[in-house]
């Protein structure tokens, strides 16, 4: 089973977010920690993974070898991307 740690910045875009999305993204994300290869995708030219929950993207990277899933940002769609 994986393990979830959110950065200071997940945590607060988590909480800008309405109730029922916030449900919707734990929901999913509670489903990743049994095995978060199947459930999200690659980010191309990065080593980060993105979860799709409706207009909300999760970016996280994977550290494999703890068997960790760091949670980087939660956003709308639209900014999700810009690092």
């Amino acid at each position: 089973m994986w393990e979830i740690i959110w950065t200071a910045e997940a945590r607060k875009n988590i909480k800008k977010i309405d109730k029922k999305n916030q449900k919707r993204i734990l929901l999913l994300l509670d489903e990743c920690m049994e095995d978060p290869m199947t459930r999200t995708s690659q980010l191309t030219n990065s080593s980060y993974r993105r979860l799709k929950v409706g207009d909300y993207r999760v970016i996280m990277n994977l550290i494999k070898n703890k068997m960790i899933i760091n949670i980087i940002r939660v956003r709308h769609r639209k900014n999700s991307y810009k690092f």
